[in-house]
């Protein structure tokens, strides 16, 4: 009945080292995937803002560099809303094969890179609303920080708590400087790139009336001369550096949303991207603006800008007052360039078909009225008249014959594209790999069931966490070679933490070498991955994406799991299997599996260990455990009396008991541990099924 902590351990080791729906108004077309046909997503509304419907094809013109083209393919888009129900429970084993479709996807991208801390702190009241209020059942959201912290996917309503911690945890991480000392991204842009003279003029003035310019010009700027051409040293010097912050900055917010465009996927859906930000210039000379253009179209992504600035007046506008009279002409160009230093976010969702949210303190009802557009839109398809790739921009004006209405769509595209088959990043993972990471919705053409096993405690008040996943061989393309089925397995793990964000990464490279008299036996227990991490106490994220490198299928998967804060009896997640391997002398241990369903007559072994034990006067524990297996009815299979559990001299306490059970059906597994000395109780319970054995 009883095993050692080391055994337990080995138990662990040995894996470690082996390998809603939408309705659509008459018939969807097809639309071609050749990189001619354009696809344009349109909305029309009404003066107040609702979606209008039943319009059809004839009500509909489209002009590209105001040549009108034939309109190929047509489809209105009408989202139903789902059937109120009951949130599912979170399963205990993740698959990437019977989630489902998503009612609706949205990516809100929080721009923590160019968000103050005071702006954050509006934009997450207004996300809470929106997670509350604004989503329906069936909706997955991605939330996805530009500065380098953990992405985290959900769904409504059964994630909506993970969701709304992880907001909270967000943070604005752009702190300004002092209106004195202050230089703007568009007079850094300005006076560093084009050497605008205006601009220089006005930032020197500026910078004299405050006094910054005393060794250069004296005490007494209003008499001193001051020369506006190439400007002071400083004001160079300064613009320089703010210009190198801002383009860095924006070049990692473009990457996130087009990281965050792509994890969405391409097709016909509406895929609607949620920039929360201050906003960002707009230089041309950056190319990931064109890039994030053209992932929006390859993809069919919205981007929505909200401005969490809201209705606060510019800071440089309305700040101190200056020690002493400047040009007058000073204050209306403050105010044309604090407007500038949003136009390259206002651009982006204007150019994609989005909108712009701003001037508005109430950003959670504007965030409500960019999930009630995304109901009903209208896919239009042509094949341009132009058929040059010759990179440049096409113009795209899509109208409606009806009075009255509102129209958006797309603003135009790069002939030829820009970012499509971009090659991966040397020694990193494969681009589908990383996509697959991040998506929403798993990827399923590599059918995937993953478990996390919270083990024992290791150094540093952190856990050992084993994720143990399996793989359908038939989806992978397993070549058969001197008696053996090989092939390789690209795998790459994350986990991310929910209270914290920080992000573990796992990669590595299996190589599958199985005999080919096992065919049989791997298309039931399917093939195993594993990666192990070292976690401290908190709720996290695991997400697995497995690549076949031969064949191209991607298969991901995720689950949530807690590692428990030290203190009070625990009971390690306990393994229940049907496959064991040799351990130190030899001896057989159990082995950790994904799986939960078992051929009748199986041997099944259950091993599991107890944590937080006190010791009575003598040093030892006194720790005793009962199990019970029930049918899915409620009825008693087995149960045992009270066990006194062992433990090595320092080594935690831990059990192991076996079971058959010929009767086929669902079950449910209940382990108890009481702690004598303390009074402590802790349970756990697991649920299988078995099925008929294979004949």
């Amino acid at each position: 009945m009883t095993t050692t902590a080391r055994t337990w351990v080995f138990g662990l080791v040995v894996l470690l080292l082996a390998g809603g729906p939408r309705g659509v108004s008459g018939q969807a077309p097809r639309f071609p995937s050749e990189v001619e046909r354009v696809t344009v997503d349109v909305v029309v509304t009404e003066g107040s803002g609702a979606p209008v419907r039943g319009l059809a094809r004839e009500d509909f013109e489209v002009a590209e560099n105001g040549v009108p083209q034939s309109i190929l393919d047509f489809e209105a888009v009408d989202v139903a809303a789902p059937a109120s129900i009951p949130p599912p429970e979170r399963p205990r084993i993740a698959t990437n094969t019977e989630e489902g479709s998503a009612w609706r996807s949205f990516a809100v991208v929080f721009d923590d890179l160019n968000l103050s801390p005071s702006s954050a702190e509006h934009a997450r009241r207004a996300l809470a609303r929106f997670l509350e209020g604004h989503l329906r059942e069936g909706d997955r959201v991605l939330l996805a920080p530009t500065g380098g912290g953990a992405w985290w996917s959900g769904r409504v309503a059964r994630d909506r708590d993970d969701l709304l911690a992880v907001v909270r945890s967000l943070e604005g991480r752009r702190l300004r400087d002092a209106p004195r000392e202050r230089m703007s991204d568009h007079e850094a842009m300005l006076i560093e790139v084009e050497q605008d003279q205006e601009a220089i003029r006005h930032v020197t003035q500026r910078f004299a009336a405050y006094g910054l310019l005393i060794s250069e010009i004296g005490n007494d700027p209003a008499r001193a001369p001051i020369d506006f051409g190439r400007g002071p040293a400083l004001v160079r010097t300064m613009a320089a550096q703010v210009h190198a912050r801002t383009r860095d900055r924006i070049q990692r917010t473009l990457a996130s949303l087009e990281r965050a465009m792509a994890a969405l996927g391409g097709g016909r859906d509406r895929r609607s991207v949620v920039l929360v930000s201050d906003g960002m210039i707009r230089d041309e000379r950056i190319a990931e603006f064109r890039q994030v253009l053209e992932t929006a179209r390859r993809t069919n992504a919205v981007i929505y800008f909200v401005d969490a600035r809201g209705l606060r007046a510019n800071e440089m506008a309305s700040g101190p007052e200056l020690p002493m009279p400047i040009d007058p002409s000073y204050f209306p160009v403050a105010m044309a360039y604090a407007a500038s230093e949003s136009a390259g976010a206002e651009g982006l969702a204007l150019d994609t078909g989005g909108l712009v949210v701003q001037d508005a303190n109430d950003l959670a009802a504007a965030l409500h009225g960019i999930s009630r557009e995304s109901r009903a839109f209208y896919l239009l398809g042509y094949e341009p008249t132009d058929k040059r790739l010759d990179g440049r921009f096409r113009r795209i004006e899509v109208r409606v014959r009806r009075p009255g209405v509102v129209v958006r769509a797309r603003k135009g595209y790069y002939a030829g594209g820009t970012s499509a088959g971009k090659a991966p990043p040397k020694g990193g993972a494969d681009p589908a790999v990383l996509r697959a990471l991040d998506a929403p919705l798993p990827h399923a053409a590599i059918p995937l069931r993953m478990a996390a096993y919270v083990a024992g405690a290791a150094d540093a008040g952190r856990a050992t966490v084993v994720l143990t996943a399996e793989a359908d061989p038939a989806a992978i393309d397993l070549v058969e070679r001197e008696g053996r089925l090989e092939g390789t397995l690209e795998t790459v793990s994350l986990m991310a933490s929910r209270d914290t964000g920080e992000l573990g990464r796992r990669e590595r490279l299996v190589r599958l070498r199985i005999p080919a008299r096992m065919r049989r036996q791997i298309a039931a227990t399917w093939v195993p991955v594993s990666h192990r991490f070292e976690l401290a106490p908190g709720r996290y994220q695991a997400s697995l994406a497995v690549r076949d490198p031969r064949g191209g299928g991607v298969g991901s998967v995720r689950l949530e799991l807690d590692v428990p804060v030290e203190g009070g009896l625990r009971i390690t997640t306990p393994i229940l299997t049907d496959a064991m391997e040799r351990g130190p002398g030899d001896v057989p241990v159990p082995v950790p599996i994904a799986r939960r369903s078992f051929a009748a007559g199986s041997r099944l072994v259950c091993a599991f260990g107890v944590e937080g034990s006190r010791r009575d006067a003598a040093g030892a524990p006194q720790v005793h455990m009962t199990y019970e297996v029930r049918r899915g009815d409620g009825t008693i299979v087995t149960s045992t009396a009270p066990t006194r559990l062992a433990s090595g001299a320092e080594g935690p306490l831990s059990g192991t008991f076996t079971m058959t059970l010929h009767r086929p059906g669902a079950y449910e597994l209940r382990i108890r541990a009481r702690d004598e000395v303390s009074g402590l109780e802790a349970s756990t319970r697991e649920t299988f099924v078995v099925e008929d054995a294979a004949p």
